[in-house]
């Protein structure tokens, strides 16, 4: 048999598997050399049936701990949902985030452009993790206008940037700016989510506005493919 059909055998095997529910979410599957010898297949075909199974967000893998079973995706509706704590509870899922990095940073003229403020104008800078059942699957950067939440460094920013704002500067979001890329992680992005470099992605770019218009902060969001279902609605 060719490593092609080797790799879909191991792929329509461990699919059934996850489909009957003898492997569940949360599961570590046995080691890739134990794999490999059950297949009778090279440590290469298994990675190749692996990441076939891993392609459809079903199985994921954890840098130098192996490959689980994926939880059931969250559903995200950024242009309506920004709470993520709020979105992951109500799925049933616990949600938690790290601040990893904040400072005090120079505009660049692309951030400055989103933020709407002059370049080199002093802007609040944040990377943080998000975790869904202390599995990271997200990280985060915030580029936020200083001028709208002045005293954001001195608050803890391992919550609801949401209710952060809406608790200590009486900001709300209104307007929402949103963009989607598939992408793929670069090593800083991989090593912080855990994972290996050139794992899937998606990158969602939101720019965030006051009800009164003005723009409080611009955040890039990587997350695992796996993690979240983005949803939009629409009509007329």
């Amino acid at each position: 048999m060719s490593v092609v059909g080797q790799g879909q055998r191991i792929f329509l095997d461990l699919t059934q598997q996850l489909r009957s529910g003898e492997l569940k979410p949360g599961d570590k599957l046995p080691s890739e050399r134990f794999l490999a010898e059950s297949y009778h297949v090279s440590r290469a075909t298994l990675r190749d049936g692996l990441q076939r199974v891993a392609d459809q967000g079903l199985i994921y893998r954890a840098n130098r701990r192996g490959w689980f079973v994926a939880p059931p995706r969250v559903r995200y509706q950024p242009a309506i949902e920004p709470n993520f704590h709020q979105m992951v509870s109500a799925a049933g899922g616990r949600p938690k985030t790290q601040t990893l990095e904040k400072r005090i940073v120079p505009a660049t003229a692309t951030i400055a452009a989103m933020l709407d403020v002059d370049e080199n104008t002093l802007v609040f800078y944040l990377r943080r993790l998000r975790y869904i059942d202390d599995r990271a699957v997200c990280c985060a950067e915030s580029y936020v206008r200083a001028d709208q939440v002045p005293g954001l460094l001195d608050c803890n920013t391992d919550g609801s940037m949401t209710e952060i704002y809406q608790q200590q500067f009486n900001k709300t979001y209104g307007k929402i700016d949103i963009q989607l890329y598939p992408t793929a992680l670069n090593q800083q992005i991989a090593e912080a989510l855990l994972t290996v470099e050139g794992a899937s992605a998606l990158l969602i770019k939101r720019l965030n506005k006051g009800l009164d218009g003005q723009v409080i902060d611009y955040e890039l969001e990587w997350w695992c493919h796996d993690a979240i279902t983005v949803c939009f609605s629409g009509g007329v």
